[in-house]
């Protein structure tokens, strides 16, 4: 069991920051990530993880030690194939908003600053005739910068490109 809780510890530092964050992006903040029905792939990952717990089980003999690696698993296989996910639908939105120039981020970056309110690291960022545009999983679409925020999170080389500074 204290394994388990230190597997748990470890990988919800690494993922999401603190060891509460999994369980808050579960429920109370389940809709900052508006991809349809992700949590099915949650549900999912838990029954690979299993299978994939009892494989290893048989394979090594590790009678009841399989609580650690359920969660190892469970918790790889869930921010995998959700970030996967993400990133397909944020693929295809990019496909059809069709920026000039666009640099996406690591799911996982995305998930050790979530849910902050006011932020300064972007999902993903992109320009479109000179107009700078963050992404938001809360949506799944792009929404502008406000240029004061823009300036602060944008490549160097895109704020000289499109003559962007702050206005005030």
């Amino acid at each position: 069991m204290v394994s388990s809780a230190l597997v748990y510890l470890i990988l919800s530092l690494l993922f999401c920051g603190g060891p509460l964050m999994p369980i808050a992006l579960l429920t109370l903040y389940r809709s900052h990530l508006g991809a349809p029905h992700w949590e099915m792939l949650v549900v999912a990952s838990a029954a690979g993880a299993a299978v994939g717990c009892l494989t290893i089980r048989r394979l090594l003999g590790l009678g009841r030690n399989w609580l650690p690696w359920f969660v190892a698993f469970w918790m790889c296989l869930s921010v995998t194939s959700v970030g996967l996910y993400a990133a397909h639908l944020r693929a295809i939105a990019v496909a059809e908003f069709q920026p000039d120039v666009y640099v996406p981020y690591a799911f996982v970056s995305s998930l050790l600053h979530a849910p902050a309110d006011f932020q300064f690291a972007l999902h993903a960022a992109a320009l479109k005739d000179c107009k700078p545009y963050g992404w938001s999983y809360g949506r799944m679409a792009f929404y502008e910068l406000p240029v004061d925020a823009a300036v602060n999170v944008l490549p160097q080389d895109w704020l000289e490109r499109c003559s962007i500074h702050r206005k005030s």
